[in-house]
């Protein structure tokens, strides 16, 4: 099972034994071009995707381009929960299912990925406050549900995209934001949100990022890091250059959508 993903000739990012990659960038830095390169190229892995985009921007539009999009695109805090708490189930179903091999995961057992892409957390925890679910508050359950994915989510396979803005202490727990395998930074952010991304670094040590046009297109640049890339300093990448495809995106997320579909595995985990 191929389970890496290039971003640019020096970097890449392996969903083999991690729990995902926590997206950080400004509007305008490319951030959400970040997240669509990288759904794509999971999907050509043949992960099943969800995505949660309460902005109802670009990325809440796939739900017409996904089998089953309306289950597997939440623009609601009630839809997020639903959608969170639907992978929680199919997780721990996989945890109780596949056990017979002695620290075996989702490769050693041939189970599809699972990913889950949140376009702007921030955003969904704000939308979600003072809201309901029974007795419970819904932000409550939303950063419940996510805590698990993330920190329990790598063995069986399933891959959380956490993207968002900026970064606080308010905005996610730092047990949770420490546990991503995979940390990008899009663009030169302030020094809060760059010191939460990369905690293990001082912001003194971290490279200006170029964001010059090149050859009149948008550079989208950032840093990232991997306690994989045997370095603490996080690294400088360039975004694979997407203009010539953007507006063909619908129908290559469509296509290789209905080929997961075609293996026969996806209709089962659409059970909520």
């Amino acid at each position: 099972m191929k389970t890496f993903v290039d971003i640019d000739k020096d970097h890449g990012i392996d969903i083999h034994d991690s729990s995902g990659v926590l997206l950080v960038g400004l509007p305008g830095s490319g951030k959400t071009v970040f997240m669509t390169y990288l759904l794509l190229k999971l999907m050509c892995l043949g992960a099943l995707v969800f995505i949660i985009d309460n902005k109802r921007s670009d990325l809440s539009g796939w739900k017409n381009y996904l089998h089953f999009g309306q289950k597997r695109v939440a623009e609601t805090p009630n839809q997020v929960c639903a959608i969170l708490k639907n992978l929680t189930q199919i997780m721990n179903k996989r945890y109780e299912t596949h056990n017979n091999i002695y620290g075996g995961d989702f490769v050693d057992y041939g189970l599809p990925p699972i990913v889950v892409a949140i376009d702007e957390y921030s955003s969904v925890i704000l939308e979600a406050q003072g809201m309901k679910d029974g007795k419970i508050s819904l932000q409550k359950k939303i950063e419940g549900y996510l805590k698990q994915l993330v920190l329990k989510g790598r063995q069986m396979g399933v891959f959380t995209i956490l993207g968002s803005q900026r970064l606080n202490y308010q905005t996610i727990d730092l047990n949770v934001s420490s546990e991503f395998s995979y940390r990008v930074a899009m663009g030169n952010l302030d020094p809060v949100s760059m010191k939460l991304a990369f905690p293990g670094c001082s912001t003194d040590e971290l490279p200006l990022i170029n964001s010059n046009l090149i050859n009149g297109q948008k550079n989208y640049s950032g840093l990232i890091y991997s306690d994989r890339y045997n370095t603490p300093v996080p690294q400088t990448f360039q975004m694979p250059d997407m203009t010539d495809v953007i507006h063909e995106i619908p129908s290559i997320a469509r296509d290789l959508d209905h080929n997961i579909f075609e293996k026969g595995f996806a209709e089962s985990y659409l059970h909520f």
